[in-house]
């Protein structure tokens, strides 16, 4: 399987030197964020339990996310950390709404669950192949599904 022929990443293992005196590191890559274009963002989101877009539209709160809130002590997140390189599994605080939202509005009725942010859909269905399959697997749908679900699967020699 591909999942299991992957090995760890250099630049990840090679990180622990990072703490040594002197060292400079060219692994990383990160953009200097004096470069991003945008200053700040706004956006209006949801209050529990109004989650309609016209109870959003009359009672949600506008947030606003500038590009040094964290260095400047105004918030956890910033858009500096936003634009730039991040984690594989998502920005921590980005998971850590999307994991509250969704116990607030889903209310999963199990506790062995988390929640996983993608860069979308298809990507997402294009990893779980990877890590799940084998060329020459087979994979049930319904008669009707979403298309790219199956032209997603077929050059990677899923049936």
């Amino acid at each position: 399987m591909e999942s299991k022929s992957r090995t760890p990443s250099s630049l990840k293992g090679a990180a622990r030197f990072l703490k040594n005196p002197g060292i400079i590191s060219l692994g990383g890559g990160l953009p200097c964020a004096e470069y991003f274009p945008i200053e700040e963002i706004s956006f209006k989101v949801p209050k529990p339990p109004q989650f309609t877009e016209a109870e959003c539209r009359e009672t949600g709160e506008l947030l606003k996310a500038g590009k040094y809130d964290q260095l400047d002590g105004q918030g956890t997140f910033d858009l500096s950390v936003a634009l730039n390189y991040g984690q594989g599994m998502g920005s921590a605080q980005m998971l850590r709404f999307v994991t509250e939202h969704t116990e607030i509005v889903c209310s999963p009725p199990y506790q062995d669950w988390q929640c996983a942010l993608t860069v979308g859909s298809t990507s997402a269905l294009e990893q779980t192949y990877r890590m799940l399959c084998e060329r020459g697997d087979f994979v049930l749908s319904e008669e009707y599904t979403f298309a790219s679900a199956v032209e997603t699967a077929l050059p990677l020699g899923i049936k």
